[in-house]
């Protein structure tokens, strides 16, 4: 294809994640994230509180959901790029879903699933696997699934993360 623009924007280290939005491409570094208009990269805005992000952004809602390599979990205005909330979950690579029935985030951390309110942060149930969990959840109608390195999925229900099934 035809190269339509180059950007420079950060001098600290290479890309850890890129995502497209829309209109807008979203990048992430060891230091910070940021948002560009995808025709011209033009630059729309820089998050200087979003540092070492793990894994792809999700979107929902006009936020953007980062998670860090530190355990933290955070929303951002996909507008403006303003933090909306921040909640530190005190473990390493945070992986991200969107649960769009109930309105809010399904992450996976270490051996945890967690769901959060989309709104304002807030746990709203925790289940402990047998293993690490190193990729994001999938929700499925009233289903989450997450696999673990205990060689186990894992079904749990939407609602209050009370354990469906497993299966080794």
């Amino acid at each position: 294809g035809q190269k339509l623009w180059v950007k420079t924007v950060n001098d600290y280290g290479g890309i850890t994640w890129i995502n497209v939005d829309g209109d807008l491409v979203i990048v992430g570094w060891e230091n910070q994230s940021c948002a560009m208009y995808k025709k011209t990269g033009q630059i729309v805005w820089k998050n200087d509180e979003t540092q070492f992000i793990s894994s792809q952004p999700v979107f929902i809602d006009n936020k953007l959901i980062l998670g860090n390599r530190k355990g933290d979990l955070y929303a951002v205005n996909r507008t403006n790029g303003k933090t909306i909330w921040h909640r530190a979950l005190q473990q390493q690579n945070v992986y991200s879903s969107v649960d769009t029935i109930r309105n809010r985030i399904v992450v996976a951390v270490d051996t945890q699933c967690y769901a959060i309110d989309l709104n304002d942060g807030n746990i709203e149930w925790t289940f402990t696997t047998d293993g690490m969990i190193v990729s994001p959840p999938s929700v499925v109608d009233n289903i989450i699934f997450c696999g673990s390195t205990d060689t186990t999925i894992y079904a749990l229900a939407a609602e209050d993360g009370k354990l469906r099934w497993k299966n080794t």
